[in-house]
Parts: structure tokens; sequence; C-alpha cells
């Protein structure tokens, strides 16, 4: 099980995540990122994808991790114009991950996000063993 939820408000968006494994927890955020930058993410995630990336990051835990993950598809979406949605993890644990990341271009983002930011982020496993992070994406 995965889900998310965006939060609103003026200067930020929270993104509310909760999945059962840690690689189901990148999916889940990548996929609420999108859809609050593309409104019609859903629809154009299956276009052909032109954009191949190879990317290796480590970090101090996986909370950071995620976050510069994150912060990473983001610099990569802004460069290329594009919308990273397909992601095949070569290598992922707490502290470390490779993966290849697949997108398509677009003519343009329906919203901005500046920045993801590490405030109030914190993955922690629930009573019932799901993984649970808020995200807040600087807009």
């Amino acid at each position: 099980m995965k889900s998310y939820y965006l939060k609103e408000h003026t200067a930020d968006v929270r993104l509310v995540l909760q999945a059962d494994t840690l690689q189901e927890l990148f999916l889940v955020a990548i996929e609420g990122m999108n859809n609050f930058i593309k409104k019609d993410f859903q629809i154009l995630k299956e276009k052909d994808f032109s954009i191949k990336q190879n990317i290796e990051i480590s970090s101090i835990d996986s909370t950071s991790l995620l976050i510069d993950f994150l912060n990473e598809i983001l610099t990569l979406m802004q460069i290329n114009t594009a919308i990273f949605s397909k992601i095949d993890f070569l290598f992922l644990a707490e502290t470390r991950l490779e993966a290849t990341i697949y997108g398509f271009k677009t003519n343009f983002f329906d919203q901005d996000i500046k920045a993801v930011t590490y405030h109030e982020a914190q993955i922690i496993k629930d009573k019932n063993g799901l993984l649970n992070v808020t995200i807040i994406f600087d807009i």
C-alpha cells in the first residue's frame, strides 16, 4: 500500500506520504511531486520516454536521501523541461541509491517548486510497519 496527498499553504506545499517499503516511498514521492508540477501527469505518464539519466546519491540517512533524491529529480526536470516518471532502482539502501530515471519533454509546468526542503522531514515507521513522512515543497 502506498498513498500521498497534498496540503497547500501560501509559501509551501506539504506532501504527506505513506508506503510499505523505502522503494515504494521514493516512488510515491515522485508521483506526488509530478502531480503537483503537472496537473495532467496521470494522463501523460504513459508517454514514450525520450530522456534517460543515471543518478547516484549518497546521504547521511534515509530521510536525507529522499530529500536529496527529490531535489536531484527536480533539478533535472527544470534543466530538461521534462517530467521523470519511471525509475529503475539499481541499488537502494538507507544512505545510498543508484537508479536510472526516464522522462519525457513537456512544454511547461503548471506549478513551480523552488526546492524540496528538509524542514519537518523525518521518515517514521508506524505501529503497522508503514513508512510515513511529510515533505515540504518551497513554492
